[in-house]
């Protein structure tokens, strides 16, 4: 799971039937709506895997920001994912760059040497748009300790797809 979700989530919520989650915060009235479990899938995947999710907070005083979230696992290291623009998708052919805060205080190791990392990426809600009505998405995460390069499938397609719907016309 990646940081937004469990962050904002703690058990509380439940998956609607596209993989969707909505939160409420009793305390100060926000409501996060994401998706989780974004995986994008490789046929023998080497190098690691890489989830990349969205999500809308919607503040207590009507402020809408969107969100898209990389999560990174390796059982060889972290990428090392510094703060600038480290997300590149290219969406129908066109390019374009996502800067973030990179990850390094969101690093996590087990004693299995499983590496966890998570970035969160500030975006528009119509770069969720673009996403969601695109029919090719190139991601590229670029690290001090490597790159990562993944497509978007038709699952993945299909998320963003139903996350647009149901949460950039409210």
């Amino acid at each position: 799971m990646g940081l937004v979700l469990a962050a904002w989530l703690g058990g509380c919520a439940r998956p609607d039937k596209q993989g969707l989650y909505t939160h409420y915060d009793n305390i100060n009235g926000d409501t996060v709506d994401l998706i989780a479990d974004n995986k994008l899938i490789v046929p023998n995947e080497t190098g690691g895997e890489l989830w990349l999710n969205a999500s809308r907070m919607n503040e207590a005083n009507g402020v809408k920001l969107y969100h898209l979230e990389v999560h990174f696992v390796s059982n060889v290291g972290w990428l090392q994912v510094e703060a600038g623009e480290t997300l590149v998708l290219t969406i129908d052919g066109q390019e374009k760059k996502y800067e973030g805060t990179g990850s390094a205080n969101f690093r996590k190791s087990t004693s299995k040497g499983v590496f966890t990392e998570d970035a969160i990426y500030r975006v528009g809600a119509e770069d969720i748009q673009r996403i969601a009505a695109a029919k090719s998405v190139k991601v590229k995460l670029f690290g001090v300790k490597g790159s990562v390069y993944r497509e978007f499938d038709a699952a993945n397609l299909e998320k963003f797809k139903s996350f647009a719907g149901s949460f950039l016309k409210k």
